[in-house]
């Protein structure tokens, strides 16, 4: 790179290489002189993943980088150009699903990587180690009669993957923007060499038939393996301890992966309490063992090239899209996506324009579908298990961000605008729920997903029904009343959720839409049972706590959220309790209410910190939009006192505080001008219509202008989903513009 003139120069150790052996110069962990160095490091991080991802490198985390001043130094590199997976799925869609994911940057592990129990441990190449409170268990005097075993806390890994300044390690999160263009620059210029072209193999020209190492499997996986045959129970029994050295062939023959050569060696090194080493000459199918003899009749799987996939085969516009990977991987919950400032002059959205963008969008999430046996999937970012970093991957089935909200807009595009292709699409979406929904049935779907209204089961039942309205699909309206009316007693009584978005509070607003529409008691039942069963969860303070915090003010997860549900419950059945237990809730978020901000504060909490009481939100999920639009379906009639002036008290700071840092519904602007549209034509408030159209065009002509709406992590291109992307955007434009046909998604009605 640095003979042909590259962006951003990279440094490697020395290498001596003989014949068997080898030497490399030892890599020092040096601090960082200035700030400037510390962003040279960060820059150069962004070439290097370039580098990695370009030649299919995987295993960069936090062990095989070292910081040195303003260098970041790969020490390990020996999984570049790693074959694809040894076990591929078996179902097309789901095959075509998991080769989209492996094009992504996140597989080379260098940016974050969570392992351990609820990945706990940050491991990533770009990730600060943080203390964990985790178990393992270690050997004590080993080799003797005294040998034992006994648990041990991890402490934090001893950390020299990052820079170091004024002996401070420095997060990447500050610095996101460096290793983001570092990236993009150094594989712009990389793509334009002719060494780094693809040759018969599909790898660079320049890599083909080096010796690399093979991981076929995870090397977390082997170490369960090895940790298992450490148990005591097995190694006070000789018979028990050779079954389990065993069940690595079995493991392989269950999932079709099943190679004598490949277990052997698997076995071998596994008794020496080792992870297997297996190597392969790159771009070819020939697989060596740990002492260089060839595996026989062992088929390697190729190597997955990038094709771009993510962008119709446009390289500039594919190396932005994981621009945008990077950025939201390294800066996840910081707020930093630019702001919009107010209109110069008074607009308003036409319903032609917003059929128009709505078209344009649908039109992208076509692009990004993946499709076949007439079913429809879509990858995006996602959040890891551990809730505190991001992935790219399937988006699966929910109405929150996945098919199903998908499948309802494409379904409002192909009524409003006649368009057959998001007809078709919408169809294929939704295949593919109903197919897995009878595959696996309705206990294992719950187990997967829960219960709530627009993350769980039920979300899904309402998916079904507002796309099957939309389209005339009356087989899949009769679907989602079978799936709501089949609640189990058991999912309910053990659901943990509790509120609007993943919890018994949602399943009971999608309860009683079903019901109002199908008439069947059955649901009415249901949505009783759900009722009762979250009041016998109230904790002391007579509400739900949140992650074992305070309870919570706003409509996703708080107060006024309860409030919803147990007011519409209240009211269709005339059950005084239900709407005692509305009052009750909007009472305490009553006791919330700050006069000065004219808001609720959001009481949200990490576990281990302080709420900020002076902290709030204008959004749908939190703060003044999600009360104002509680209060404005409980304010009709008499039975709520108070919530007429709480409700334009609500309005009035939402519009305060328009355009919120985002555009998507949930958190951005999109979601309050849905519920000010909303409320102005309840209301009859024509004004709040007005309002509502004047800020969607500008915010539509903003993207225009900057190529992007504002997703919370990465770009539009990952972000396809309904409450987070940008087909809530579309819907949002559709309903604002005067298509009031819709129904209200913010609401579930």
């Amino acid at each position: 790179m640095a003979e042909r003139q590259a962006p951003v120069d990279l440094q490697s150790p020395v290498l001596l290489e003989r014949d068997h052996y080898g030497w490399v110069e030892f890599v020092e962990h040096l601090p960082c002189r200035d700030k400037d160095e510390v962003r040279q490091f960060f820059r150069r991080s962004g070439a290097m993943l370039a580098l990695v991802h370009l030649v299919r490198g995987r295993d960069y985390h936090a062990e095989n980088v070292i910081a040195s001043g303003a260098h970041p130094v790969a020490i390990d590199v020996e999984t570049l150009c790693h074959p694809g997976p040894l076990k591929r799925q078996a179902n097309p869609l789901l095959a075509q699903v998991e080769h989209k994911i492996d094009q992504s940057v996140m597989v080379t592990h260098y940016l974050t990587i969570r392992a351990g129990p609820k990945g706990a441990i940050a491991m990533g190449g770009l990730d600060l180690a943080k203390e964990v409170d985790i178990q393992f268990w270690q050997f004590e005097h080993p080799n003797t009669g005294e040998m034992t075993r006994r648990s041990k806390l991890i402490e934090a890994r001893e950390s020299f993957n990052l820079p170091v300044l004024d002996g401070e390690m420095i997060e990447a999160s500050d610095y996101a923007e460096e290793v983001a263009s570092g990236y993009e620059e150094t594989l712009t210029f990389l793509l334009t060499l002719p060494e780094m072209q693809p040759g018969e193999s599909s790898i660079p020209r320049l890599f083909e038939g080096v010796l690399v190492r093979w991981l076929v499997d995870a090397t977390a996986t082997y170490m369960n393996l090895v940790n298992g045959l450490r148990h005591p129970d097995l190694l006070t029994d000789g018979a028990m301890w050779s079954a389990g050295a065993e069940s690595i062939g079995g493991r392989r023959m269950g999932e079709g992966t099943y190679h004598a050569a490949l277990v052997r060696e698997e076995r071998r090194a596994m008794l020496n309490q080792d992870i297997p080493l297996f190597r392969v000459a790159a771009g070819t199918d020939r697989a060596f063992a740990a002492d260089n003899s060839p595996l026989k009749d062992v088929s390697v799987p190729a190597v997955t090239p990038l094709e771009f996939s993510l962008a119709g085969g446009d390289a500039q516009r594919w190396t932005a899209v994981e621009g945008s990977v990077i950025r939201a991987a390294l800066a996840f919950g910081k707020i930093g996506y630019g702001k919009v400032a107010p209109a110069t002059e008074q607009l308003t959205l036409s319903p032609e324009e917003a059929r128009e963008e709505a078209l344009r969008l649908a039109r992208l999430v076509g692009e990004l579908a993946i499709t076949g046996d007439h079913q429809a999937a879509w990858t995006g970012i996602v959040l890891k298990d551990s809730g505190d970093a991001i992935d790219v991957g399937d988006i699966r089935y929910d109405f929150y961000n996945g098919a199903a909200g998908i499948a309802v807009f494409l379904a409002a595009v192909a009524k409003v605008c006649g368009d057959d292709e998001s007809r078709d699409l919408a169809l294929a979406a939704m295949r593919r729920l109903a197919n897995r929904y009878r595959l696996i049935g309705i206990e294992a779907f719950y187990d997967q997903i829960g219960l709530g209204g627009y993350t769980g089961l039920t979300s899904i039942a309402y998916g079904f029904d507002v796309a099957g309205e939309l389209l005339d699909e009356h087989a899949y309206r009769a679907l989602a009343v079978a799936i709501a009316a089949q609640l189990p007693d058991s999912a309910i009584e053990k659901d943990t959720g509790h509120d609007v978005l993943g919890g018994l509070a949602g399943a009971i607003c999608v309860l009683l839409r079903l019901q109002r529409i199908s008439g069947d008691p059955r649901l009415l039942e249901r949505a009783i049972a759900c009722g009762e069963a979250l009041m016998a969860k109230q904790d002391e303070k007579g509400l739900w706590s949140f992650m074992g915090g305070a309870p919570l003010t706003g409509f996703s997860h708080g107060a006024a959220g309860y409030a919803f549900a147990f007011g519409q419950l209240g009211t269709l059945t005339g059950r005084k309790d239900f709407t005692d237990m509305a009052q009750t809730c909007l009472d305490y978020e009553r006791s919330q209410f700050n006069k000065d901000h004219a808001n609720w504060p959001d009481l949200r909490a990490m576990p281990g910190e302080e709420v900020n009481p002076l902290s709030f939100a204008s959004q749908w999920c939190h703060g003044s939009a999600g009360i104002g639009l509680s209060r404005v379906a409980l304010g009709v009639g008499q039975q709520f006192p108070g919530t007429a002036l709480e409700r334009d008290i609500a309005l009035d700071t939402t519009i305060r505080n328009m355009p919120g840092h985002v555009d998507d519904l949930c958190c951005g602007s999109f979601g309050r001008l849905m519920v000010l549209d909303s409320a102005g034509s309840r209301l009859h408030k024509p004004e709040l219509n007005a309002t509502a159209r004047h800020w969607a065009k500008h915010l539509m002509n903003h993207a225009h202008e900057t190529g992007s709406y504002r997703m919370n992590l990465g770009s539009q291109e990952m972000n396809p989903g309904l409450m987070k992307g940008i087909t809530g955007i579309g819907y949002a434009l559709l309903r604002i513009a005067g298509h009031h046909e819709l129904p209200d998604i913010t609401a579930l009605t």
